[in-house]
């Protein structure tokens, strides 16, 4: 009688080392492409985070050069001050190219009549940091006088550039801010 053996399948030992080589490439990509994401992820946020700081800051500048007069001085600048109608202060802002922040300073006035804001008018500022400190901000006032005998001024635009975490690549955040004391002008 003749033995009937039974026929069992199965993979063979190439087929498996196959299989697990195929198997490994796909994890090492996937795990590839999770890790770019969350580096993406990471510096969009960072990225997000630096733009709304910017932005908010851009907007208290704003608001207190709109209610201030006699800002100065004219033309393209790192500094800029005024006198603020609301506070009866003066006011500094400063982009700090040695910490790459963006600085503020108010100065009580002893004679409050007088709204010369100038640094050699009233002493030196104290500034504290008006954007984070991890974060890059450079940029520049551009102030635009109506009338040089009073400091009057028209207008005046903020530019400041942001870090983008890329080599090289920066975000521009600008505004013109349009004076709103007439007093003087009209």
């Amino acid at each position: 009688m003749i033995k009937k053996t039974k026929n069992y399948s199965a993979f063979s030992m190439v087929e498996l080392m196959v299989a697990i080589f195929i198997l490994s490439l796909i994890t090492l990509t996937s795990v590839a492409v999770f890790a770019n994401v969350a580096w993406a992820r990471k510096n969009s946020l960072k990225l997000s985070k630096n733009i709304e700081n910017g932005r908010e800051a851009i907007q208290i500048m704003a608001k207190n050069i709109r209610m201030g007069s006699h800002l100065g001085p004219a033309g393209n600048t790192t500094l800029i001050y005024f006198f603020s109608e609301v506070t009866v202060q003066c006011v500094s802002y400063r982009f700090n190219a040695a910490t790459q922040t963006l600085e503020s300073a108010f100065q009580n006035k002893a004679d409050a009549s007088d709204e010369d804001c100038s640094p050699v008018h009233v002493g030196a500022y104290s500034y504290t940091p008006l954007t984070s400190t991890d974060m890059e901000a450079t940029g520049s006032f551009t102030v635009k006088q109506t009338d040089t005998v009073g400091k009057v001024i028209g207008m005046a635009t903020i530019n400041m550039l942001v870090d983008s975490m890329l080599v090289g690549k920066k975000y521009s955040l600008e505004t013109a801010i349009s004076f709103r004391n007439y007093e003087g002008i009209i």
